[in-house]
């Protein structure tokens, strides 16, 4: 513990509840992310061999369903009207970049792992 922070920690979990509870702001270094791809698709898998399967629609339908807010910037509202799942994931990804910014240091980095269809959007984000 240093100044009451924990010190090369991992956390696993959604990053915009994970980082909304006990994380000062400007308090990490580094940030990994690696949300859902917007890949139209229901993903599947398994932590490890015997284990339980797990899953997450990423589909299109179930990005649609979430919507856009109406203080979404102006351009991701213009996106919103002829491709409005892609909004509604690019705002998702917007809750949870500034949740990130508000715990990064100045100079600290985040790194996000995100698919090549979406990489220069969420760079406007």
């Amino acid at each position: 513990m240093a100044n009451g922070t924990t010190k090369n920690a991992f956390y696993h979990g959604d990053c915009q509840f994970v980082l909304s509870h006990d994380i000062p702001a400007e308090s990490v270094d580094l940030i990994y992310l690696d949300p859902p791809f917007f890949t139209g698709k229901i993903q599947k898998g398994k932590w490890q061999p015997g284990a339980m399967e797990v899953s997450f629609e990423d589909s299109k339908r179930f990005w649609a369903e979430k919507g856009v807010a109406e203080e979404a910037p102006v351009w991701m509202q213009h996106i919103a009207i002829k491709h409005p799942s892609f909004a509604s994931y690019l705002y998702y990804m917007m809750e949870r970049l500034q949740a990130c910014e508000k715990v990064l240091k100045k100079t600290g980095s985040i790194y996000l792992h995100c698919d090549y269809r979406a990489s220069h959007y969420l760079k406007m984000v």
